[in-house]
């Protein structure tokens, strides 16, 4: 993949983050300000109610989707603006994981279209795709560590091709529980705990790859591996976030942990 092909996607899906995110808080403001908004009917947590920033509460749900959106918004212009010219395999793995992160602003669909007690086709075509944007985002980190090196280049579009392929089956196949709701937003799925499990295992997988480069490289720094780590913890918090306590703990690190990880990727390649 050329850098000028490499671009021309990161552009693209840059205006398409940006216009979700704007058309997403207009539908959404004009929804609840008209009563419209529908708010989940029952909630299944239980950990500390009684405490305002531990006990669920959907606004705090709604905020992390469009974290999701500003986040995926100011880190594809970022990246168009300071990584127009540099050659990084880094970068383009890095554009995949974004993109799992916007998958998860389909679930404003459900509040919006008061979808909690009406579970159709189309609302497990939304969980299954919210599966697959997640399972990418995973995957696509991990990518963005092992295949990283000059001699992978030639293959990133056979890489990138086996993330979307394998998240699709994946997701196309879990079992989904359509008599279940979560109010995060998303429909239950079998095997769960299974396949968070395998997320975890997969991101501390990178995690402890980037270290092991960053011990083993004289340019490499172990800021890049911090960097993930704080990507890692924060994307997958945000993920399951369900009040302000986990919304924060969520975005925070996930922000700042995407900032030093592309700053300091940034400067790598200035050494090389």
């Amino acid at each position: 993949m050329t850098i000028r092909t490499r671009n021309r996607f990161i552009i693209f899906f840059m205006f398409i983050s940006l216009m979700l995110l704007l058309g997403a808080g207009i539908i959404t403001g004009l929804d609840y300000f008209s009563g419209n908004f529908a708010f989940p009917s029952s909630n299944s947590f239980t950990f500390m109610q009684n405490n305002f920033l531990f006990k669920f509460n959907f606004l705090a749900v709604v905020f992390s989707i469009f974290a999701f959106l500003f986040y995926t918004s100011f880190f594809f212009l970022f990246i168009t603006i300071e990584f127009e010219k540099t050659q990084s395999s880094e970068i383009i793995f890095f554009s995949v994981f974004l993109f799992g992160c916007l998958t998860e602003s389909i679930r404003l669909l459900v509040p919006v279209l008061n979808m909690w007690n009406n579970i159709t086709t189309f609302t497990l075509f939304c969980t299954r795709t919210i599966i697959f944007g997640r399972i990418c985002a995973t995957v696509a980190l991990l990518f963005s560590v092992i295949c990283s090196s000059p001699d992978y280049r030639q293959y990133i579009e056979q890489n990138i091709l086996i993330i979307f392929s394998g998240s699709l089956v994946i997701a196309i196949l879990i079992p989904l529980n359509s008599y279940e709701m979560y109010p995060t937003g998303i429909i239950s799925w079998g095997f769960g705990r299974l396949l968070r499990i395998s997320m975890i295992c997969i991101l501390c997988v990178a995690i402890v790859s980037q270290f092991i480069k960053s011990f083993s490289s004289t340019h490499r720094t172990t800021m890049l591996a911090v960097g993930l780590l704080l990507i890692s913890i924060g994307y997958y918090i945000l993920c399951s976030s369900y009040n302000y306590f986990f919304l924060f703990s969520g975005f925070i690190p996930l922000f700042g942990g995407t900032f030093i990880y592309l700053k300091f990727l940034h400067k790598q390649y200035l050494w090389t």
